[in-house]
């Protein structure tokens, strides 16, 4: 009985470290098939995105933060609240 459970134990191991070492094997640590490295596929896109977006992406992590303040405050203002939460909408869109 304890030679049977030793051994099942012993290949429950087993498999359990086979499937960790053959769980990155698919295309190495790219991350998969559809998560592969592709910021120089298109050619550098991305650098240009970031730089047209620079701007809007200032203007929005200052919105949040001006409304992570407002929100910790004990009284918040809700008018001005609401105001930040459109403004932070808007900036989203123009990022989309």
């Amino acid at each position: 009985m304890k030679k049977s459970i030793l051994i099942i134990a012993a290949a429950a191991a087993i498999t359990m470290t086979g499937t960790q070492v053959f769980a990155c094997y698919w295309d190495g640590y790219w991350g998969g098939p559809m998560g592969g490295p592709m910021a120089m596929v298109n050619g550098g896109n991305y650098q240009g995105f970031y730089e047209k977006t620079a701007k809007i992406r200032q203007d929005l992590a200052a919105k949040q933060g001006e409304y992570s303040a407002l929100m910790a405050t004990t009284n918040p203002d809700p008018k001005r609240a609401t105001d930040l939460s459109r403004e932070i909408t808007v900036l989203h869109d123009q990022l989309s």
